[in-house]
């Protein structure tokens, strides 16, 4: 159930302040909040409020705006209001009922062998050569007036088409779902093919390392082809332009699709199954990113991830990353190397040219981490079992030490007991 995040009691209190102060009421009951600060401590708010997990962002954004307005037609805005009125619309929205949709979108493949239906639990998508009539019609009106504006530059003209068939208690839910598994089914499509590349030779405008791009803009949809949200549309911020269409001959196709369901196999498996999509999302993401710079970053977060160190220094990061390699003073040494670029790039904005090798190398390690966790059968209960696997000792003599000590340790506790 939603609350306040504890710790912030005076910055929600501040907030509250200052829309206390912005807030009018009209002739007719309405309420308005004068002045642009309004708007940001409504955020404020926002990012104070912890939805059950299941709520999408987007949907909790717009629950504490409706919330703040609600509570403020009771009278002076107070936390305990704001709280009971966003309670009541998570309620709603938990309690509300399924209803199905479909995304339709873009994305880079080629179209010269027909790919099977693919599915995320149970979202099912379909890729074929162009949308049908009843879809094209739904957006075109949307797309001419208004979703255009969302990019700066042409929209892909020999890209495949996709549908991705969703269930959800809200557009944003549904929208939210549809794009995870169509970026998860991405995820592991280019992992496969980005695991082969150790270097790429990069010239002109910037390009994303990840050959399997969706396109600019994404529409959802009624199954009647009209749209479900008129006025709303999801678009890729690090869209640059089209991109050569990912197109595999039908032996290379088979091998990637053959590593996708192997992978899926492995995914149902994992004990920790959402925690490692939420990583091959942030891996996909990293790589869609056209700017060298950006892509290493964003990687570089997929990397503290992947060892469980978002909390812990650098040097765990490392000792963690290098354990699972042979030559692991070498790695070490290399990834230390990658965290003082790291470092240079966020405290200096400092401009390397060998960037691109240093993104290469960044994303192997990654990959390697990526591979271990889905495919090691040692049955890992977490991602932070996984964590202190890689950080135990390499050395025999040390391991049977702790072991040693361990087993000590449960003797003298069970004397205790």
């Amino acid at each position: 159930m939603v609350k306040w995040i504890s710790g912030y009691e005076s910055l929600i209190a501040e907030a509250l302040v200052r829309l206390n102060e912005a807030m009018t009421i009209k002739e007719d009951g309405g309420i308005s909040f004068q002045g642009w600060g309004a708007k940001e401590n409504i955020s404020v708010l926002s990012g104070l409020l912890e939805y059950h997990p299941d709520v999408p962002s987007d949907e909790s954004n717009r629950m504490t705006r409706s919330a703040v307005f609600d509570a403020a037609k009771q009278g002076k805005l107070q936390a305990g209001r704001i709280l009971t009125e966003a309670k009541r619309s998570e309620n709603n929205f938990i309690n509300g009922p399924y209803t199905r949709y479909v995304l339709t979108s873009s994305i880079s493949l080629g179209w010269f062998h027909p790919y099977p239906r693919l599915y995320h639990g149970n979202t099912q998508i379909i890729l074929e050569p162009w949308h049908s009539r009843k879809f094209r019609d739904g957006y075109s009106k949307l797309l001419d007036n208004a979703a255009r504006q969302s990019i700066d530059t042409n929209l892909p003209g020999f890209y495949s088409a996709v549908r991705v068939h969703v269930s959800g208690r809200s557009i944003f839910e549904a929208g939210e779902k549809a794009l995870d598994a169509l970026n998860t089914i991405r995820a592991i499509l280019n992992l496969y093919e980005n695991s082969k590349l150790f270097t790429q030779w990069r010239s002109g405008p910037p390009k994303p390392v990840n050959k399997i791009l969706l396109g600019p803009l994404h529409f959802l949809h009624y199954p009647d082809g009209s749209l479900a949200a008129k006025e709303l549309w999801w678009f890729e911020s690090s869209y640059r332009g089209e991109m050569a269409k990912f197109q595999p001959s039908q032996n290379e196709q088979s091998d990637v699709l053959k590593f996708y369901f192997t992978v899926k196999d492995r995914l149902s498996k994992c004990k920790y199954r959402s925690e490692m999509e939420r990583i091959l999302l942030r891996y996909v993401k990293s790589l869609d990113e056209p700017i060298s710079q950006n892509s290493f970053l964003k990687l570089w977060g997929v990397l503290e991830q992947i060892t469980n160190t978002q909390k812990n220094s650098y040097a765990t990061t490392i000792e963690r990353a290098s354990y699972i390699f042979e030559d692991r003073e070498f790695e070490k040494f290399s990834l230390d190397t990658l965290r003082n670029h790291r470092n240079r790039l966020v405290h200096e904005d400092f401009d390397n040219p060998d960037l691109d090798a240093h993104l290469f190398r960044l994303k192997y390690y990654v990959e390697k981490l990526i591979v271990f966790h889905l495919f090691n059968n040692f049955g890992f209960e977490s991602l932070q079992e996984v964590g202190s696997f890689l950080s135990q000792p390499r050395d025999e003599v040390a391991l049977d030490m702790r072991i040693k000590l361990a087993n000590n340790a449960k003797k003298f506790l069970r004397k205790k007991i």
